[in-house]
């Protein structure tokens, strides 16, 4: 949907009457947030650096091809995890200064959590800019469909 929007629509504040998440909402730099938190935490398990300020400014092509990379792997490493019985065991998130050790579980958590923030906020704001045909977003109704 976000193909629809101008970029004056895609950079245009997000007001949300609840705390942020992340810091100047826009439509972009959230579908920046949702698809770049997969690569941060893709980074994070293999022990990589993530270089946050990438993120900011991408076009929804750029946004579409990288989540065509990261999201399969993310949810690779997620089913396997899950499959050797491992969401307790710990691994070190490099990404954050200072290191800190996290849940393979707690990812994942983190990430359903925030990722459906993120999406409703993003809704939200397709629905300010008339995009409409979303309803409220319920997964559950485009999972059943066929591909």
């Amino acid at each position: 949907r976000a193909d629809r929007l101008t970029d004056e629509q895609l950079d245009a504040p997000i007001e949300v009457p609840i705390g942020t998440i992340d810091d100047d909402m826009t439509v972009r730099s959230v579908l920046g947030r949702l698809v770049g938190q997969l690569a941060q935490w893709n980074a994070a398990v293999e022990q990589r650096r993530y270089d946050w300020d990438q993120e900011r400014g991408k076009s929804v092509t750029t946004l579409r091809r990288e989540l065509a990379e990261e999201g399969p792997a993310f949810l690779s490493q997620v089913r396997t995890t899950v499959a050797e019985g491992r969401l307790d065991d710990t691994f070190v998130d490099v990404t954050c200064d200072p290191a800190t050790v996290y849940t393979y579980g707690g990812m994942v958590a983190h990430v359903l959590t925030f990722g459906a923030v993120r999406r409703l906020v993003v809704l939200g704001a397709y629905e300010t800019h008339g995009i409409t045909d979303l309803d409220c977003g319920d997964p559950i109704e485009w999972v059943a469909q066929p591909a």
